[in-house]
């Protein structure tokens, strides 16, 4: 008998051993979701970064060709 109680308690540290695995699993795998939002959410603020210094590059051209209509009909 004793040696079947130590062989449970052997199996429920097994199991405890199990259990603290999968729950740093399951952290691990949160902070790569995290980082992967992140990762997405700087490559959004990239983007409207990018597409803010397009529309600035636009809006120069266009002055540009104001100014050159500008000085064709002076």
């Amino acid at each position: 008998m004793e040696l079947n109680d130590r062989a449970d308690m052997m199996g429920l540290n097994d199991r405890a051993d199990m259990m603290e695995l999968n729950k740093s699993t399951d952290i691990m795998e949160r902070n790569d979701r995290a980082d992967m939002m992140e990762l997405n959410d700087r490559a959004d603020m990239m983007e409207l970064n990018d597409r803010a210094d397009m529309m600035d590059l636009n809006d120069r051209a266009d002055m540009m060709e104001l100014n050159d209509r500008a000085d064709m009909m002076e």
